[in-house]
């Protein structure tokens, strides 16, 4: 449910972090996640975006269930 990344500076130059993560439940239709990032020393330094997999976005039951009867 959550994950912390310590960086010894953020700049204003795009910095891109690939996190693999791996599914443990099957849920269709997820919902964004908030991801936060903050100044450690100066918490009121923050910024707040949300991130959702397309591809879990637009997913359904049927890609989910494998006993549901579906005929996707």
């Amino acid at each position: 449910r959550k994950i912390v990344i310590y960086l010894d500076e953020i700049s204003t130059t795009p910095t891109c972090i690939v996190v693999d993560m791996f599914r443990t439940g099957l849920v269709a239709k997820t919902q964004p996640a908030a991801i936060r990032i903050y100044d450690y020393y100066e918490p009121a330094n923050q910024v707040t975006k949300f991130y959702q997999s397309q591809r879990l976005k637009n997913s359904n039951i049927c890609d989910v269930c494998a006993d549901c009867g579906c005929t996707a």
